[in-house]
C-alpha cells in the first residue's frame, strides 16, 4: 500500500469512531437508567442529567463534528509530511478521548464508579504541543546578522482567517454544549489551536529582506533564516490548493503559503516556497538584496 493510499485509509478510518461509540451504548442500553448522569464536577460528582437517548446522540454529534472537521482539513493534503501525520494523530487522540469519555459516562451510570481521564488529557495536550513544534521549529537556520533592511513583505489571508475562526467558534460552542468535563477540556484545547492558526493566518507571514539574506517570521516568531549566499535561483510558480496552506513540507522542502501563487527559491540545501498575492514583489526584493552586494 502506497503512502498516499494509506493516508486516505487513515482519514477514512476516523469515521470508525461513530459506530464504536454507538455500540458502547447499544451494548449497555437495557441496563442504563432512563435518566443518566451526564455532567460531573472536577471531583467526579454528578451534577447534570439527561435522557439516555439525548446522552447518546449528543456524544455522537460531537464525535461526528470532530470527524467531519478532520476529514475536510486532512483530505486536502496531497503529500503528507511529518507535521501532517502529527495532525492526523491529534484527531485520533481527540476521538480516543471522546470514546473514553463516553465509556466513563456509561460506567458511572452502570456502577457508580467515576473513571478519571487525567492522563488521556495530558497525552492530548502533549500531542498538540508536539505538532506545533514539529511544524514550526525544524530547519529554522542560523539567525542572520542584522544587516540593513532592504524590503519587507506580508503574506496573509483574511478569507482563511474567517474559516479557521469559524472552526474555533464551533469548537468553543461544542465545548460549552458537551456535558462531559474531560471532553470539554479537549474541545477547548482544539479551539485554542484553531485560534492560534486564525491569528497566524490573519497576521500572515512576514518576509524581511536584508542585505545578509531573507528572514521569515509570523506573530513575531522567526520561522526561517536563509543567508544570501545560499540563495541560488528563484521564480514565480502557481500553487495548487491540494498542496495545502500554512507551513508545509518536510525535509529539504518548506513552504509558507496562504494563497495560490508562490515564489520558489532554490537554496544550496533545499527549496523554499514563499506565498504572496503579488509574487513579483518577492522577485523584485530578492533581486534588490542580490544587487546590494
Amino acid at each position: 500500500m502506497t503512502t498516499r493510499r494509506f493516508w486516505h485509509f487513515a482519514i477514512a478510518f476516523l469515521w470508525a469512531a461513530l459506530p464504536a461509540i454507538y455500540f458502547q451504548y447499544a451494548d449497555a442500553w437495557n441496563r442504563l437508567p432512563v435518566r443518566m448522569a451526564t455532567h460531573f464536577d472536577i471531583n467526579g460528582h454528578a451534577n447534570g442529567w439527561a435522557p439516555r437517548e439525548t446522552s447518546m446522540w449528543f456524544i455522537l454529534g460531537v464525535t461526528a463534528f470532530v470527524v467531519l472537521i478532520g476529514t475536510i482539513l486532512l483530505a486536502r493534503i496531497r503529500k503528507p509530511g511529518a507535521s501532517s501525520w502529527g495532525v492526523l494523530a491529534m484527531f485520533y487522540i481527540m476521538l480516543a478521548v471522546l470514546y473514553r469519555a463516553s465509556d466513563a459516562v456509561i460506567e458511572y451510570n452502570l456502577s457508580g464508579n467515576f473513571l478519571s481521564m487525567a492522563w488521556q488529557m495530558k497525552v492530548f495536550i502533549a500531542a498538540v504541543v508536539a505538532i506545533i513544534l514539529l511544524s514550526v521549529v525544524p530547519r529554522r537556520g542560523v539567525p542572520l546578522q542584522h544587516g540593513d533592511l532592504v524590503a519587507e513583505e506580508v503574506h496573509s489571508s483574511g478569507a482563511l482567517a474567517i474559516v479557521f475562526g469559524a472552526a474555533a467558534l464551533c469548537e468553543i460552542a461544542a465545548a460549552f454544549a458537551v456535558h462531559i468535563s474531560v471532553a470539554r477540556i479537549g474541545l477547548f484545547v482544539a479551539a485554542a489551536l484553531f485560534i492560534a492558526i486564525t491569528a497566524m493566518t490573519g497576521s500572515g507571514f512576514q518576509y524581511l529582506f536584508r542585505r545578509t539574506g531573507l528572514e521569515i517570521r509570523t506573530l513575531g516568531f522567526r520561522l526561517r533564516s536563509i543567508p544570501l549566499a545560499q540563495i541560488q535561483n528563484y521564480a514565480i510558480q502557481p500553487w495548487s490548493w491540494t498542496r495545502g496552506y500554512g507551513i508545509r513540507g518536510v525535509g529539504a522542502s518548506r513552504a509558507y503559503v496562504w494563497g495560490n501563487r508562490v515564489v520558489r527559491i532554490q537554496t544550496s540545501d533545499g527549496e523554499v516556497f514563499l506565498g504572496h498575492n503579488h509574487p513579483e514583489r518577492i522577485v523584485r526584493d530578492l533581486d534588490a538584496i542580490k544587487l546590494s552586494h
